[in-house]
């Protein structure tokens, strides 16, 4: 029976210990990760004015596109 029991293996991201110049890719992506970086924060109405940046940026973006 044993044999039907996944053997699952979590990987966890650190995106505190990451600088946010290395956060890199798609402007939703680097939106969200700092968002999710520093939402428990103190600082994070320090760090407001550069996400909101990020996504005021996506308008600029074509919508649907993959790659």
């Amino acid at each position: 029976m044993s044999c039907f029991i996944p053997a699952f293996e979590y990987l966890i991201w650190d995106a505190s210990t990451v600088p946010d110049q290395e956060i890199k890719g798609r402007v939703m992506l680097r939106a969200a990760l700092l968002a999710l970086k520093y939402i428990f924060r103190k600082d994070l109405r320090e760090h407001l004015p550069e996400i909101f940046g990020l996504l005021r940026d996506l308008t600029g973006e074509k919508i649907g596109s993959v790659f």
